[in-house]
């Protein structure tokens, strides 16, 4: 099989913050046969591989990436197993998580409509567990079992507690390793009338229109804290918590910023949002390093006044 390989790809205009420069090699597979084949092309050729969904996730480096970016098959959306009450689909790793939203409302399934207006796709979604705060809902809460092709080529299914979902991570996540990459996952929702989901689905999108900062960005870039794993709160902190804070049991990493007076600063061509100060905008054609030398600020700034450590949701691809 031939393989339509790229060479020297604008990453910046694969990733959400338009930042980044040329990958070496880009492919994208239209199967699982396509995505092993190229695999095992890079393997042989000792290049680096990344997997790379709608990159909405990641902070690109602006000196390029020396290796292969390969984007999943994103073909189906299958349903397994019908109930009455309860129903089980199959979606391909690169399937866009709207494009699933979409299908739940139209197919009357209840679980997903808590990701209406997330990017990216729907293994992203489950490598980083993504979710949505103020109701505390997870994508992991949904899954049933993912389908992995592990580095030795053999494709294994394992069950949704292998992955030991957390807020904002997984198995995979903290196993650093990109090299166990998601085929499928498994899903267990509800069936639901129609109304009631599409009601959900435009409170959120409502909230996330009135909060999230126009411009180049990959969302949040800290995860919050969360109060109840975190012994080491300062009692002046405790006592300047919203209420809503601690009743939820996490401080939102924005509120730590905005607190250290980040909001707005500028470095370069890059932004901590005046709107939410968890969000670094991509304002003036921004260098990778103009948004880690932000970052880093961040981090020092929240840890010196707060000693509180902020980790990133966000990943690197150098």
């Amino acid at each position: 099989m031939s393989l339509s390989i790229q060479k020297n790809v604008k990453i910046s205009s694969l990733t959400t913050f338009r930042v980044g420069g040329l990958a070496k090699y880009f492919f994208k597979a239209n199967n699982k046969e396509e995505l092993k084949n190229v695999i095992d092309w890079a393997k042989k050729r000792d290049i680096p591989y990344f997997i790379l969904g709608e990159g909405s996730n990641i902070l690109a480096s602006s000196q390029g990436f020396s290796g292969i970016l390969i984007k999943l098959p994103s073909n189906d959306i299958r349903m397994k197993k019908t109930g009455r009450i309860f129903r089980t689909i199959e979606v391909d790793a690169g399937v866009l998580l709207g494009r699933l939203v979409s299908f739940c409302l139209e197919q009357g399934l209840s679980g997903l409509e808590y990701f209406v207006g997330i990017p990216g796709t729907i293994g992203g979604a489950v490598y980083g567990n993504a979710g949505w705060p103020r109701d505390q809902k997870s994508i992991g809460n949904s899954v049933i079992s993912v389908s992995l092709l592990m580095p030795n080529g053999q494709i294994i299914k394992k069950q949704a507690d292998w992955f030991d979902f957390v807020y904002r991570s997984s198995k995979l996540k903290n196993l650093n390793s990109k090299k166990i990459i998601i085929l499928s996952v498994e899903f267990k929702l509800k069936a639901e009338d129609q109304n009631k989901i599409l009601q959900t689905q435009k409170e959120i999108l409502d909230i996330r229109k009135n909060g999230i900062p126009r411009g180049h960005s990959v969302g949040c870039i800290f995860k919050n804290i969360e109060i109840n794993k975190n012994q080491l709160l300062s009692h002046s902190l405790k006592k300047q918590l919203p209420y809503s804070f601690v009743k939820r049991g996490t401080i939102p990493a924005g509120w730590l910023i905005d607190q250290c007076g980040l909001r707005g600063y500028k470095l370069g061509g890059a932004q901590i949002s005046g709107q939410h100060a968890n969000f670094i905008i991509n304002i003036n054609k921004a260098k990778s390093q103009d948004i880690k030398s932000l970052i880093g600020i961040t981090q020092k700034q929240v840890k010196e006044k707060f000693n509180i450590n902020l980790f990133l949701e966000i990943e690197y691809l150098s």
